[in-house]
């Protein structure tokens, strides 16, 4: 089962929109005694795959998506940023994750690794 901010997520789209999916009976769904609603994984895979308006959407998005130009991403200040925010974190207390700083280091190694290959 998944949420609505987990099927939210999956089609960018805010859990108010899915809610009003549920509501207008296009994403089948399981209410609890909470009030949230559960999405059956079964009923996810079949807004993916096909046979829904909500996957028709989807697939328009998807579509348009592709066809956009790349966008270019200047990969020193995503890791000028990363380390900001490692900083930011650190200056709160020790790290609960310390893979995000091996995880940086790594992104740091391929980033010039790939700069180093003639175009």
């Amino acid at each position: 089962m998944v949420s609505t901010v987990d099927l939210g997520r999956a089609f960018c789209v805010s859990i108010n929109t899915v809610k009003s999916w549920i509501r207008a009976g296009e994403v089948e769904a399981i209410r609890l005694p909470s009030g949230h609603y559960r999405i059956p994984r079964s009923e996810l895979e079949r807004l993916v795959g096909g046979g829904s308006r909500v996957s028709g959407r989807w697939q328009e998005y998807e579509r348009w998506r592709r066809e956009q130009p790349a966008e270019e991403v200047d990969v020193d200040r995503v890791l000028e940023w990363i380390d900001s925010i490692l900083r930011l974190a650190r200056s709160q207390g020790p790290l609960l994750e310390e893979s995000l700083e091996e995880k940086a280091e790594g992104i740091r190694r391929l980033h010039h690794a790939l700069a180093s290959v003639p175009r």
